[in-house]
């Protein structure tokens, strides 16, 4: 298959995964009525629901990115990272911007200093408290 007939399948499942996240988001009910409201899982819905708008929101925008990609000739189907092709991983998902070598590396790294970061948040805490108690 040539390079423009995959950008072109690329743009039409772009512009239906755009179509589909904004009638998704404009249905969204008020998140209001819902606040602290559990579903006997332990699951604030209100929480959950949020947590999905903010990742329909967030691939709404990656859509876009993509279709401007398209639009302005930017978009060639290869990883931005390493620039191997990556034609079955559009199919898959067209708004992807690496490989899946490269988005797993960029996944371990966001994982690790989210660890990091969480250490150094419970380290604070432990500092902060033993201070409380010693003073």
């Amino acid at each position: 298959m040539a390079g423009e007939e995959i950008i072109s399948q690329c743009k039409q499942a772009l512009e239906k995964k755009r179509m589909e996240l904004r009638e998704k988001l404009a249905g969204c009910s008020s998140l209001s009525g819902l606040r602290g409201f559990e579903d006997g899982s332990g699951y604030n819905i209100a929480q959950v629901k949020s947590n999905n708008r903010e990742m329909d929101l967030k691939l709404l925008r990656e859509v876009e990115d993509a279709l401007e990609s398209i639009a302005v000739g930017t978009f060639n189907g290869r990883c931005r990272k390493c620039g191997q092709w990556m034609w079955d991983r559009l199919s898959a998902c067209p708004e992807a911007k690496y490989c899946i070598v490269c988005k797993n590396e960029e996944t371990r790294k966001n994982q690790n200093c989210l660890i990091q970061s969480r250490a150094v948040a419970r380290s604070s805490v432990h500092s902060v408290a033993h201070l409380s108690l010693s003073g």
